[in-house]
């Protein structure tokens, strides 16, 4: 095979390999679209992988975008689009690369577990609410001193607080009541932190705060906690795999909102 015809052979294996990674993290991303979520995660998700697979799938895209650089509008419109798109990139590099570091910070023996809450649906917690108390129960099975807090309010379309739902999927399972003192009045992160440790404060808790989510939002969670003088540490539930890329770069975007408003 001749050097030329082996160089574009080459080419397009790889320009299809490429196209192939992209079209698979697509998927990712519109995969919870029919298990109902929808959040700017997927969206943005969807947005970048189409115009990557565009991009990278398209032939005549280069051509397209050199015409439009050819149009003083379209300069700057290409030199806008990529000066947001590189930060984007690079903030969400960095922003990845703590996120999975904060997954295993490793929890202090018998401390108080503070389990942040998310949806329930009715009155039973949600698939990704039960990953964190089962991550929870398996800590407190391990530590027999330590105690829980599930903290989380009651929101739209749930019956009963999180809280509640929390406590009650926790003594079904065997955890003593005793050691369960739920917080029912927050709505946020900022105030499930905030109001978990009034209640260790008042309760004479173990001092030790061990937070209990998914790992994309430990991160941030020990943010929060450290901007209200809280140095806790981690027990990570496990995500469903096919909501992870889409709440990973949803957790970008609440990190961004973090760091730049509050």
């Amino acid at each position: 095979m001749p050097r030329n015809e082996e160089k574009k052979a080459f080419m397009g294996i790889g320009r299809f390999c490429v196209v192939l990674v992209i079209a698979l993290l697509l998927a990712w991303f519109l995969l919870p679209v029919f298990r109902g979520i929808v959040n700017i995660g997927n969206a943005a998700g969807i947005l970048l992988c189409s115009f990557a697979l565009w991009l990278a799938g398209y032939p005549g895209a280069a051509g397209c975008l050199s015409s439009l650089w050819g149009h003083p509008g379209g300069k700057v419109l290409l030199s806008a689009a990529s000066l947001a798109l590189g930060t984007f990139l690079i903030f969400g590099t960095v922003m990845s690369c703590l996120m999975a570091a904060a997954i295993h910070r490793p929890p202090k023996e018998n401390g108080t577990v503070v389990i942040l809450g998310c949806q329930v649906k009715g009155t039973q917690p949600s698939l990704m609410l039960t990953k964190r108390l089962e991550a929870a129960k398996e800590y407190l099975d391990r530590n027999s001193e330590a105690v829980c807090i599930p903290s989380g309010g009651k929101g739209n379309g749930e019956l009963v607080s999180e809280a509640q739902a929390m406590k009650t999927w926790l003594v079904e399972h065997g955890i003593d009541e005793s050691r369960i003192y739920p917080e029912t009045q927050s709505r946020d992160t900022v105030e499930n932190i905030r109001n978990s440790k009034e209640i260790m404060d008042r309760e004479d808790l173990p001092k030790d705060m061990i937070l209990v989510s998914d790992g994309f939002h430990q991160y941030r969670a020990g943010l929060i906690a450290q901007k209200q003088g809280i140095e806790a540490s981690a027990v990570s539930a496990q995500t469903p795999w096919y909501t992870l890329a889409t709440y990973w770069m949803r957790e970008i975007f609440a990190l961004a909102q973090e760091i730049l408003f509050h």
